[in-house]
């Protein structure tokens, strides 16, 4: 499965991506997307470096899932709907 987490280096994106590793959930391809502040950090996931990019670099996938503030779901929405 193709997965983007939109909000990655927060406190419930990184829970969400440690739930997924201890369950080894299928993933296939996996984006880790933030705001700017956050580009180009490393994440480990399955044992595989992963870089954080910007919430506005990536296409289609089969699951989204959204940690971010309120004021920014209507900005990211619009952009990738």
């Amino acid at each position: 499965m193709k997965i983007a987490i939109v909000g990655a280096t927060g406190l419930v994106g990184s829970v969400l991506l440690s739930i997924m590793e201890e369950r080894n959930f299928p993933v296939s391809e996996l984006i880790l997307a933030a705001s700017k502040k956050s580009v180009g950090k490393k994440i480990l996931f399955k044992g595989n470096e992963l870089s954080v990019v910007d919430v506005h670099g990536f296409f289609i996938f089969d699951i989204f899932s959204f940690m971010v503030k309120v004021g920014l779901v209507d900005t990211i929405t619009d952009t990738i709907l």
